[in-house]
């Protein structure tokens, strides 16, 4: 069995790795918004239709106050992604 120190070791390695991917994906869908959102004559056309598409009922049931207040966050950096921002 490993040692707390080794197994510590390894969880951090994997938080890196998740970090990187996590960058890459949000540069990754930064820059294909930005593209996509430059081909519209609609400002923020993906980050529009998400929001719109987010307002139908089976995305508004809740079995927690946790579960919606992770919505609403999901939802945020969902739109500020799709909006072409960069952070």
């Amino acid at each position: 069995m490993l040692s707390i120190e080794e197994r510590l070791a390894a969880l951090e390695e994997s938080n890196d790795e998740l970090k990187l991917h996590l960058h890459a994906a949000k540069v990754a869908i930064t820059t294909l918004s930005v593209f996509a959102n430059s081909l519209g004559s609609t400002p923020h056309g993906l980050a529009n239709a998400f929001e719109e598409g987010m307002k139908a009922p089976h995305w508004q049931n809740f079995e927690t106050e946790e579960d919606r207040l992770y919505h609403v966050e999901l939802v945020k950096n969902v739109l500020y992604l799709l909006a072409g921002e960069a952070d």
